[in-house]
């Protein structure tokens, strides 16, 4: 084969190898983008949960507040919870430790929370992660978050 024509084929092929594009990737949502709720089903698919930050995009290092919605169906009827059933947390996959406070969650109506007391205090991936117990099971659902 010609080297002008092998250098022209490994152009237009480079583009399909690039590494950081793979068919199974999670969903990453960049925290910093203005967001509307988003949605994702629980591990056990009992039920939906839903994010967004309570006032606009999420930055590294102040405390920020949230809110979240419990559903039985994505978008559905609410599933109401007592505050205490509901366990919140961000963690750092990649470097092992999760947040630096300890957020509080309040019933704002049937299913619609506020969670106060968020800090990213680092940029990088980001899991949101929501436990909801309702004996005898724990359910959680996670949110991929790029900061």
């Amino acid at each position: 084969m010609n080297i002008k024509y092998a250098a022209l084929l490994a152009l237009c092929l480079l583009p399909a190898c690039d590494s950081d594009q793979t068919a199974d990737a999670p969903s990453v949502q960049n925290a910093q983008a203005p967001v509307d709720w988003t949605w994702n089903q629980s591990n056990a698919g009992q039920y939906w949960a839903a994010w967004k930050p309570s006032a606009g995009p999420v930055e590294m290092g102040p405390s920020f507040a949230i809110e979240i919605k419990l559903s039985t169906t994505e978008a559905g009827a609410p599933l109401d919870l007592q505050a205490g059933q509901i366990d919140i947390q961000a963690r750092m996959p990649e470097h092992q430790h999760g947040m630096l406070q300890s957020p509080e969650i309040t019933r704002l109506s049937p299913g619609h929370y506020r969670v106060d007391g968020m800090r990213f205090h680092m940029l990088g991936y980001w899991q949101l992660q929501l436990d909801i117990s309702r004996p005898p099971l724990t359910e959680r659902a996670q949110f991929d978050i790029q900061l």
